[in-house]
C-alpha cells in the first residue's frame, strides 16, 4: 500500500481497553482507520472484559495518563480527539490540562463519551465520581458530548423520560460548557430518535435504529468517534451527526460478527464514508 501524501490526519483516543476487540480502543481505532485517519491511544484502564460483559476494571493511575498524553501531544499533530472511559475522577481532571493548551495551541476536534459504567450499567469503570470530574473539567473543552440516558441523568442530576427530558438534559450539557450534546435512546423504552442539542439553540433528532441497542457492543464508541472523525470535514455538528449515524447504519448493513457467547461485535472491513 502506497503512504500518502503529506502529513495524514490523526486521531486519537484516550480510553480503556476492551480485549475482545468490540469497543474501547481497539474499536475506535478501526472507525479511524475507516475515516481515514491514523490512529493514536492513550490507555487509562485495564478492563477484564469478553462479549458477555466486564468483569472488572483497574484505572491506570493519573500521573501515567497525563505522561502518555504529554508526550504524545508534544510530538505528534493530533486533529481529533474522542474520551471515552477515563477510569477515576483524578483521572477525568488531569487530562483536562493538557487537553486545554493543545486546544489553545490550536488543537482540533473533542469529542466525549462519558463512560463511567459498562454498557450493561453493570460494572464500575470510575462510577458516578468519574461522571461529576468530567462535568467540571472537561465538558467546557468538548465540541460534543454524548451520553447515554443513565449518564445524562447524572452528569445533570435531571429524570429523563421522554423527548422533552432529552432535550432539557441537552440544554443542561451545553450550559455546562459543552459545545453540543447528542443524548443516546438506547436505554429509554419507546424513545423514538436521538436528540442533538447545540449551544444556537438549535435541536436535532436523529431516527434510531432500534436493533442495535444492546444486542451489538461499542454502538457508543464507534458513534462517538465517528463523529469526532466527521467534524474535522463538516463543522456543522449536526450534519457531522448525521454523518456519523450514515456510517453506524452502514456497519450494520455490511453485517455484525459472533466472536463469543455473548453480543455481537460491528466487522470492519475496508473503509467506508
Amino acid at each position: 500500500m502506497t503512504a500518502p501524501r503529506g502529513r495524514p490526519r490523526v486521531g486519537l483516543t484516550i480510553a480503556g481497553c476492551d480485549p475482545s476487540g468490540g469497543a474501547g480502543l481497539a474499536a475506535d481505532l478501526m472507525v479511524m482507520r475507516d475515516f481515514g485517519l491514523h490512529g493514536t491511544f492513550v490507555v487509562t484502564t485495564v478492563i477484564a472484559q469478553n462479549t458477555r460483559g466486564v468483569s472488572a476494571s483497574w484505572p491506570m493511575t493519573a500521573r501515567q495518563v497525563v505522561e502518555q498524553l504529554e508526550v504524545l501531544l508534544g510530538d505528534v499533530a493530533v486533529d481529533a480527539v474522542k474520551i471515552g472511559a477515563l477510569g477515576s475522577a483524578e483521572v477525568a481532571r488531569a487530562v483536562a490540562g493538557p487537553l486545554a493548551a493543545w486546544r489553545r495551541g490550536g488543537g482540533g476536534v473533542v469529542v466525549l463519551d462519558p463512560v463511567y459504567r459498562s454498557g450493561q450499567n453493570t460494572v464500575s469503570i470510575g462510577g458516578e465520581a468519574v461522571a461529576e470530574a468530567i462535568a467540571d473539567a472537561l465538558l467546557p473543552l468538548c465540541d460534543a458530548v454524548t451520553p447515554n440516558v443513565p449518564e445524562a441523568e447524572h452528569l445533570t442530576g435531571l429524570t429523563i423520560d421522554g423527548p422533552e427530558g432529552l432535550i432539557a438534559a441537552g440544554r443542561a450539557l451545553v450550559a455546562r460548557g459543552a459545545s453540543a450534546a447528542l443524548l443516546k435512546v438506547g436505554h429509554l423504552p419507546g424513545a423514538p430518535d436521538d436528540v442533538l442539542v447545540c449551544a444556537d439553540g438549535r435541536v436535532t433528532t436523529l431516527p434510531l435504529p432500534r436493533r442495535f441497542a444492546m444486542e451489538v457492543r461499542g454502538t457508543g464508541c464507534h458513534l462517538a468517534t465517528a463523529l469526532a472523525c466527521a467534524l474535522l470535514e463538516e463543522p456543522d455538528v449536526p450534519a457531522a451527526a448525521r454523518r456519523a449515524r450514515a456510517y453506524l447504519d452502514a456497519l450494520w448493513a455490511d453485517g455484525t460478527a459472533s466472536v463469543g457467547g455473548g453480543a455481537r461485535v460491528f466487522f470492519h472491513g475496508e473503509g467506508r464514508p
